[in-house]
């Protein structure tokens, strides 16, 4: 493991580059796409033929597998959030009359505490099959990016949003190929389907008799 280490450093420097235009994206990125990446805290990544995992970090390094593999998985992220000392506001004209023209504005009644971020699961599937000594393909379905927070139904910034999610799922097929034991070369296609949703109460207006 330690010479594959060493053939594929150029490799995943390469990548790198090609990579470098997702760090605008990286306060959604999600790096559980490998249960064994995530034993070594990701470290050498893109240059480390554990599994077939390397579809998603290296796709030239898929060539240097000795064998067909399978990799499913998932991880599920808890992740622990502690709102505190939130103030929402609301204006209307009619809060003039109400007041008897003291102030537009009001306090909006509700909770400033709690858990925002709700548990999720980060599945991911993937496939590489080297043809011969120099071609291999590979397949992978993974989720690159995603967000989401949930607040409570009576959370006071309810009006401005209560619930916020993105979701990216990816399909990747990708082909490696190798032309000798210090180079190879990986290229594939990605198919990202995004969805996004938003979600705030409004406050309607009361029905007169």
């Amino acid at each position: 493991m330690h010479n594959k280490f060493k053939k594929l450093t150029l490799a995943a420097a390469v990548a790198s580059v090609a990579f470098a235009s997702q760090a605008q994206a990286g306060g959604y990125q999600i790096n559980e796409q490998s249960v064994s990446g995530q034993g070594y805290g990701h470290a050498g990544r893109s240059s480390n033929v554990h599994d077939a995992t390397i579809v998603y970090g290296n796709p030239a390094g898929m060539s240097f597998l000795d064998r067909a593999q399978i990799t499913v998985g998932g991880t599920f992220l808890n992740v622990n959030s502690d709102i505190s000392n939130v103030r929402a506001s609301q204006s209307s004209p009619a809060f003039l009359q109400a007041t008897g023209g003291a102030t537009d504005t009001l306090p909006v009644a509700g909770s400033n505490d709690g858990d925002m971020v709700p548990g999720t699961l980060v599945p991911f599937a993937f496939y590489a099959h080297p043809v011969n000594e120099q071609l291999a393909f590979g397949f992978g379905v993974y989720a690159p990016f995603g967000s989401q927070t949930e607040y409570e139904n009576d959370f006071q910034g309810r009006n401005q949003g209560n619930y916020t999610e993105v979701k990216v799922m990816t399909a990747q097929p990708t082909v490696s190929y190798r032309f000798n034991e210090q180079w190879s070369v990986g290229a594939g296609l990605t198919y990202n389907r995004v969805e996004g949703e938003l979600r705030r109460q409004v406050q309607g207006k009361r029905m007169k008799d």
